[in-house]
This record gives structure tokens, sequence and C-alpha cells, in this order.
């Protein structure tokens, strides 16, 4: 744990070290993530001048039941700490946030402010994007993205903000370090105390913060602690913004963000600017702080912005003030609103319609955007009914992608994967299988893709968009179609996929399909590639034949997309008539034949077996290959990246040996941390093995106590690795543990206790000094996981029965040995 992270350190010392530098380097690649700029990034411009408003001083009334009005530049120049930016869902609120973030009068005027008095101005900003990954949408990932941009200027810091990575600097094993210590270091408790020291070691500066979207903030990867009911959306209440949809678990995320968000403040050296839509808990939260409503200041813009688009777009439109007055007038300053108005009115010139036609459709359409009489609801309505099956499944599809945090699915991916999975409904032959291989750039696939983009919109109302990432055209987008209603009405006699079983193996045939068409996930061979860097390491290459490749980021996306859908396919519930088995067993085994024949180019001069291709596309941590760990088969691509909620029992019928099963029991003992092979590395994953497989590895006869060839994790250790020691070592090894892997590491400890496992091997450890401790493994395990923050009640309280289990196992297992008269033969060594 880097508890200690506020340590004095001294940095000066250290700046000169080349193995310093080459750290900090490690540390800023470890925090950075694909997609931290992903949302500011994606975010319309301001249109012209729009935003312009903000810099006026215009006369604000005071409201005291809320908070304060006020305007952005008084309050640059103030030492008033917060600032609310709040404003109704779709009213432009993260466009403007965008924009002052980036006009240089925020920098100009704060910099001459009272407040910043002369000293060194940081400006940080981070937005929250409830649509995208965990990281664009939790503390972690706000965190992260915020040291990066205080770090990368000022890396004299890094060393005193996380000293526990550097130890002594003086020495040359100073990059000696677990692999997964530095992924395993920016835990939420860690970042927030490096967060803390930043502001500690920056009391001579001045920070100016901008958050945008608090209300898209999530407890990502906290929901497990919430029941069903506490994370099932309530719609209701005469707030409109409430009525969008909010749970305990979601209240809950925005009153943690709300406090942590105090909590900057209280130093004095750091003003934060917010942005969020008026939630109760937020309109209490921020009573006392200043606030500008955006939609009280959007009705010029609005006028500019319709009078701009109309006359480019349909300049042989007549009464174009009356229309510019109508769309401002019911707007009610949701620029979102405004937006899909005139897109609408737009289409229906381009297609010929007239004036009265036009105007008719604007006196119509209603003025808020949800509801079952709101605008998401008129644009559904307008579907034409033929296209309704297509629309729901297409839906369903995109829906599905959002609960999978799938967020890089393709139009040509999307529309493969509405074509459903099998080539008949009551057919055997798999889409996936009938394709031939025809692999495209994403430049010859241009002229389809444009197609396709139009039919998207005809088919789904605009609400879904993009070619290379489809997405809901607003997050209201998303949450608008989970309502009972909509279903209800639209789609109530449209046939659409059957079960939800269904959707998730057409999303996962869709992508293995677009894998079977996708050029770029051809791997060249090593002449042809740009990473020629990695040719000069020829031992590595030695190890790991696949060393030289460095895949293309689309190629990356997809196969992260493959193992998302892969994994996250539901059991619980199968139509028993549908073997839903078989056929996912179908789509990995086109998966296998696709991976052999994209890296064939690259294999055959190499001699290396078309079974281990993916290597090519996945890569162990370092430690784990130290081990002697490689991608050898599809069962190794099944059981690391963890594709196999579906599978019967993949091992039968194989008649593997009992060593081959040992081994593969090995494998499934550890928590593997692996990677895309891409630089930089863009997605990591860790996997541990549903408990069902492994019981059904032992059921087939897999020793645990069977030594495996594999060695300890200390190479000077005498003996190798069995599935049993194997599972002990990596929680002495592991820097630090996460709710989600201390749970299955006891059901799966029991498991293995139950089936034979040696409860006597004992932990040979070796300190910095050369001094040797001797104990009990597991019990050493368990002491450790008892001391983790992260434990709950419920975990302590397994962990409990385990050790009863222990105790009594040990107790037989020495019975057994006495009356035998056999010597132990386990034990597990490791250096400090």
């Amino acid at each position: 744990m880097l508890c200690s992270l506020v340590s004095g350190m001294n940095a000066d010392t250290l700046t000169g070290n080349d193995t310093v530098e080459a750290r900090n380097n490690e540390i800023l690649d470890a925090l950075s993530f694909r997609t931290i700029h992903e949302r500011e990034h994606t975010l319309d411009e301001a249109y012209n001048n729009t935003c312009a408003w903000v810099w006026s001083h215009e006369n604000l009334l005071l409201d005291e039941k809320r908070a304060k009005p006020y305007d952005f530049t008084s309050w640059l120049q103030s030492f008033e700490p917060i600032l609310w930016i709040s404003g109704k869902a779709g009213c432009g609120k993260s466009t403007l946030m965008k924009y002052i973030h980036h006009d240089p009068r925020t920098k100009a005027l704060s910099e001459a402010s009272p407040w910043a008095n002369g000293k060194d101005l940081i400006i940080l900003r981070y937005f929250f994007y409830e649509l995208g990954s965990d990281l664009q949408k939790s503390r972690e990932g706000m965190l992260r993205t915020m040291l990066i941009q205080v770090l990368n200027e000022r890396r004299h810091l890094i060393p005193m903000v996380f000293p526990r990575l550097f130890g002594d600097a003086n020495k040359s094993s100073l990059h000696q370090f677990p692999p997964d210590t530095l992924m395993n270091s920016f835990g939420w408790t860690n970042l927030r105390a490096a967060f803390i020291s930043v502001l500690e070691h920056l009391k001579d500066s001045r920070l100016l913060i901008f958050l945008d979207g608090l209300d898209e903030y999530r407890m990502a990867g906290r929901d497990n602690q919430y029941t069903e009911e506490e994370l099932d959306l309530i719609y209701d209440g005469n707030n409109e913004d409430d009525a969008w949809g909010r749970s305990t678990w979601i209240t809950d995320g925005h009153r943690e963000i709300a406090q942590f968000i105090h909590s900057l403040t209280t130093g004095g050296n750091a003003k934060v600017c917010i942005s969020s839509r008026e939630l109760n808990l937020f309109e209490h939260t921020f009573r006392h702080s200043l606030r500008i409503r955006v939609h009280d200041h959007t009705s010029e813009s609005i006028k500019q912005y319709c009078e701009n688009r109309l006359t480019q777009e349909a300049p042989e439109l007549t009464g174009l003030p009356e229309f510019i007055s109508d769309i401002s007038g019911q707007s009610c300053g949701v620029f979102l609103w405004v937006r899909l108005i005139v897109d609408m009115l737009v289409e229906e010139h381009v297609n010929g319609g007239h004036t009265n036609e036009l105007q008719e459709i604007v006196n119509k359409l209603p003025s808020r955007l949800g509801g079952k009489n709101g605008l998401y609801m008129h644009m559904m309505r307008n579907i034409e009914r033929r296209y309704l099956p297509e629309s729901r499944r297409l839906f369903q599809l995109a829906a599905r992608c959002h609960d999978f945090n799938i967020h890089d699915l393709d139009i040509i991916a999307l529309f493969l994967a509405e074509e459903g999975y099998l080539l008949e409904e009551n057919s055997e032959v798999m889409r996936a299988s009938n394709d031939k291989f025809e692999p495209k750039t994403w430049s010859e696939w241009e002229t389809r893709m444009k197609n396709l983009s139009k039919r998207l919109k005809g088919r789904c109302g605009l609400l879904l968009e993009g070619t290379d990432k489809v997405r809901f055209m607003h997050q209201t987008v998303q949450q608008f179609i989970t309502r009972k209603y909509l279903w209800a009405e639209i789609f109530g006699n449209a046939t659409g996929f059957r079960s939800e079983i269904d959707v998730d193996l057409a999303l996962l045939s869709g992508l293995i399909r677009r894998l079977k068409c996708c050029a770029e996930a051809v791997v060249c061979s090593g002449e042809d590639m740009e990473n020629t860097r990695f040719q000069q390491a020829s031992d590595a290459a030695d190890a790991d034949p696949y060393f030289e490749v460095k895949n293309s980021s689309r190629t990356v996306e997809l196969f992260n997309c493959i193992v998302a859908a892969g994994r996250f396919c539901h059991k619980p519930g199968l139509d028993q008539s549908v073997n839903h088995e078989r056929h996912f067993m179908k789509l990995l085994d086109e998966l296998d034949v696709i991976g052999r024949h994209h890296t064939e180019k690259f294999r055959a001069p190499r001699n290396i077996p078309d079974t281990s291709w993916p290597g090519a596309y996945i890569v162990l941590e370092a430690y784990d290959t130290r081990l002697g760990f490689a991608m050898n088969n599809s069962l190794d691509f099944t059981i690391i990246t963890g594709i196999y909620p579906l599978v019967g029992n993949p091992i039968e019928g194989h008649n593997y040996s009992k060593d081959e099963l040992s081994l593969i029991l090995l494998k499934c003992a550890r928590y593997w941390d692996w990677s895309f092979r891409q630089d930089p590395v863009c997605y990591s994953w860790a996997v541990s093995t549903p408990l069902w497989f492994i019981e059904s590895v032992l059921h087939e006869g897999a020793d645990p106590n069977l030594r495996t060839g594999v060695p300890c994790s200390d190479t000077s250790a005498k003996a190798s690795l069995t599935p049993w020691t194997c599972l002990l070592d990596q929680f002495f090894t592991r820097e630090k543990y996460t709710h989600w892997l201390i749970d299955p590491f006891i059901e799966t400890a029991k498991v293995f206790l139950e089936h034979g496992a040696d409860p006597t091997v004992q932990w040979h450890r070796t300190d910095g000094r050369g001094v040797d401790t001797v104990g009990s493994a597991l019990e050493g395990c368990i002491e450790r996981l008892k001391a983790e923050a992260c434990i709950d009640e419920f975990s302590i309280n397994h962990l409990e029965e385990l050790s009863e289990i222990l105790r009594q196992t040990e107790e037989k297992r020495t019975r057994q040995l006495a009356d035998s008269g056999t010597e132990m033969d386990s034990d597990l060594s490791t250096g400090n």
C-alpha cells in the first residue's frame, strides 16, 4: 500500500538520475489510459460565438432558494472556491466547459486576479462521461487524468508524490518491481493520497480545476456492494433532470463526488468550476456556492445557431425569421433540442418539404426531450413501420454494448450483428463461418459506411450515430430507451432478438465477422512492420516469437470488444430447446480459424505453430512470461481472457493426461494480468477463472499437488510450482488486491482443499538481509488478506470459514501421513 505518498523525499538529489527519469516515464505511462481525452475531443466546439455570453457582466436576479447567481469573469477574479455551472439535460453545459477551459481569457483573468496574486497558475480539467469506460466516469479516472496534467509539466514532483515506487534511487535495482505494482498502485486510496500530496507541494501555486458532468459520475467497480433494488433506476419527481433516472448507487456516487470537491478547496490554493444537471442533491450540496444557470442565457445563442445553420443548409427556405423565433421560443434553452429540430427541418427541406409543412413540424413538436410525449418519443414514432424489426435489434445491440462497457463498436460490426448469428433461423450454419475471407481497410469500407450511416439514421430516428464508434446521440437517449413504455408502444409487435442470450451471441458473431473482414487485423511480415525497434532484441524474440508485432489501434479495439462480449455472455435462463452453448463454441472455433488465417504470413517464415496465434494479439505480463507461461493454443486464450461463460466443459473428450490436466489447472489457478500487443499499451485486463471450470478440471483428474515444471516466483527456489502452490504464490507476490480478487480466491482455495490440496505447504521467505522465515503458506495468505483495506465483513467471514477448513484438513492429512509414514514434500520459496 502507498499510504506514505506524502513523505518528504528530496527531489533535488533525483532529477539528474537517469533511472529515476525512466521510472518517471513508467509512472506517467501507467497513469495514462486510452480514452483519457476522448470525451473532451468528441464534444462539439462552441458554434461560432454561441458561448460568448459567458464573458458578459449580466445583472442576475438573486434567488434565495438556489445557489447564488454569478458571472464567470467575476468568479475568476474572486476568492470564491466553487462555481457551479448548472442546466437542463442537453442545454450545452459540456460545450461551455470546453469553451471556457480553452479560451485564453480564462488563464489571463485568473493570473491577474487577487486570488492568484502573481503565483504560478495550473489549470486542470476532467470530463465525466457516463457512456464511456469506467475510467471516463470514476474518481480513479478523474485523479489519474489530473495527476498526469500536473506531473507532465512538473516531473520533479513524481518521486515525492509516489515515493514507494522509487525506493533507493541510488540503486541500479530501481526498475526491478513486480510487473503489476505500477497499475495496482493506482487505486483510489493511493491516487487520493498522491493528489493531496500534489496540493501540499504546490501550496505556493494556484490550481484552477474544471470538472464537467458531475451527474455522470459513477462509483465504477462498486456496484457489487448494492442490492438489485438499490441499482434499479427510478423515474419520478417534478424535477425533469431527476426524472431521467436515478438509483441509490447513482445518488451515493453524486454525494461522494460532491464531498470530494469541497475537500479540494480547503487548502485555499485550489478553485473548482463544476457543471451538472440540476439534481436535488446538487441543489442542496452547492446551495451556498456561486452559480450560472446555462439555459437562462442561451436565447440569443440559439437564435444565432438557427439562423446560421438554416441559412447555410436550407438557403431557399422562406419565412426564416418566423422559424428562428418559434424554435427559440420553444427550446427552453436546451441546445440539444434545437439541434434535433434543425436537423429535422434541414432533412425535410432537402426532401422537398414546403414551408408550411416545415412550420407544421415545428408547431407540433414537444418542447421537452424525454417522457411519453417528448421529442425522443416523437422521433421514434416517425420510424417507418417496416423498419421497426431492424430498429429494435439495433437498439437491443446498442443497449447491450452499454451494459458490457463496449465503446468501440463500429457501424460495420453493428449491422453484421443485427443480422443475427445463424444463417437461417432453424439452421446450424453460423454466419461467421459462411463469410469469405475478404479483408478490407477502413478507407476501402468508406462507401458502404456512408450507406450504413444513412440507414442507421432512418432505422433509429437519429438517436444512434457514428461510424467508427456507434453511440447514443446523448446520454439522455440511453436512459430513454430503458423505459418500458417505449418498447411496449413502439416495438410491441416488431420482431427483435428473442432473448438476452440471442443478443449476446449476435453481438459476438458480428464482432468476429468484422474481424474476418478487417485488413488491419492481418499480422504482416517483419519486413513490413513499423515497429522495427523490437527486432534488435533477439533474446526477447526467442522467448516471445511475436515480440516484434505491433497491432493497430483498430485491431486492438476490435479484439477488446470481442473479449468483452465473450466474457459477459450470460448463462442463466438459457432456452434448453436451443443449444446456445454449441453455437457459442462454434463462434470460438471460427475465431480460432480467423486467428490462424490472419497470422499465417507472419508465422510461416518463422515456423511458429498455428495454434499459438493468440500470442500475436495478446501479451502476458513479464512476470508470467518469466515463469514460462505463453499463449500456446486456443484453450490458453480461453483461460487467460476468460471467454467461457457458456462453455459446458471445453476439456471434456480431449483425453488429456494427468500432467496436462494439472498444467491446465495451474493456469486456472492464476489471476492473469495481460494486455493487447500495442505500443503504448491501451487496454489491460485482470482475469480470474470461474469456479465451475476449475471444478471440472479437478473432476477430470487434475492433481492440485503435482509439480508442473513451472518455476516458483523466486528463480533460486528448489521446487517448481504445483497448481496449489501457484494459487498461493501470487497472493504473496501481488502488490495489491481488489475486492473481486479476494472472494474468488477464498472459494477456489476451498475447492482445492476439498480435492486433496496439501494444507501443510510451507512458505519459505528470505528478506533483504538474507534471513529465512518459514510458515504455513495458506495461513500467511489468510492473514495478509485480512489486513487488506478493501476487505469487507462478508469476506472476513469467508476467510474465517477457510481457516476452519484448513484446520480440519491439516488434522486429517497429518493423520494420513502418520499412518503411511510419508514425508511432506510441498514448499513455496520466495525472496522478499
